[in-house]
């Protein structure tokens, strides 16, 4: 009775949304877009134009969000009505899934259920033209989960059985909307990237650190460009020896701080030592 009281009231909804009251309405050339973002907390926003970033590791026993984001960005961009996808989760590495509405798509015909497989008919609708209007992004909902086991958490958004629409575009057809992805290592070592000094002093972006040993060469960090500077001494790529050593006293010409006397980018009680046994100056 739920889902059939839920297709009358969803066809209504379509029929708001196109203008005019139909059974069904052809696609039209309107195309959505869904995304997934993996995230520790939740979104404080719920409209952007800048989807934010995903987590790249996850530990076990962490608890996070996925979340549900969408856009019009086909030819006609006049916003969303009704957004649903069914959202499929890895049951084998996380447990205490709980979906919620966000308070821009909180029309939600039927609650969505995660049924061990699936979180089921995540999303649900509103009546504002231009919200989710490409270059914006709406966020439709999110799922809290908990990590459990180490592994690689994919997440699938795929088509429901609730259709979704387009401010005054009508029902769009799964064939019409891009259906994305997202994933997240959890408790898995990830080989990041970052600056690579060759044999030459050549810098290189984009290197893993185990590559660039390989090869014989320095690794600067990971995540660091060639002309980042970390450790704000006017020294970047190559040309600084210790490219993370802050230095409050100053820098030699390779970039190391003043008084690295065993030469290992910092300055502690083994280079006090150091100079200590080798203290050969007059005075006190």
């Amino acid at each position: 009775m739920g889902k059939y009281l839920r297709t009358i009231i969803c066809g209504l909804v379509i029929a708001v949304a196109s203008g005019f009251c139909t059974a069904h309405v052809m696609a039209q050339e309107i195309d959505l877009e869904y995304r997934c973002i993996i995230l520790k907390t939740p979104s404080t926003v719920n409209r952007t134009t800048t989807l934010p970033t995903g987590e790249t590791q996850l530990l076990v026993n962490d608890t996070f969000v996925v979340e549900f984001w969408a856009t019009d960005s086909g030819t006609t961009t006049a916003g969303l009505v009704v957004v649903f996808a069914d959202l499929d989760y890895p049951q084998n590495l996380v447990s205490s899934c709980t979906p919620f509405a966000t308070s821009l798509f909180n029309i939600i015909f039927d609650p969505s259920t995660c049924n061990g497989l699936i979180v089921d008919e995540l999303g649900g609708s509103q009546f504002s033209g231009g919200v989710g209007a490409a270059p914006e992004w709406a966020r439709v909902a999110f799922v809290e989960f908990t990590a459990d086991v180490t592994g690689v958490a994919n997440v699938v958004l795929n088509p429901a059985q609730g259709e979704s629409a387009a401010f005054g575009g009508g029902e769009i057809l799964p064939a019409n909307i891009d259906y994305g992805s997202c994933s997240v290592p959890i408790g898995v070592v990830v080989n990041e990237t970052g600056a690579c000094c060759d044999s030459n002093d050549t810098c290189s972006e984009n290197v893993t650190k185990s590559d660039c040993l390989m090869v014989g060469g320095r690794y600067l960090g990971d995540f660091l460009a060639c002309a980042d500077d970390p450790d704000l001494d006017s020294f970047v790529g190559c040309s600084d020896i210790c490219p993370s050593s802050p230095a409050p006293a100053g820098v030699d010409a390779e970039g190391r701080p003043l008084g690295d006397a065993d030469a290992d980018c910092d300055v502690d009680l083994m280079d006090y030592s150091i100079l200590q046994v080798n203290f050969s100056g007059p005075g006190n």
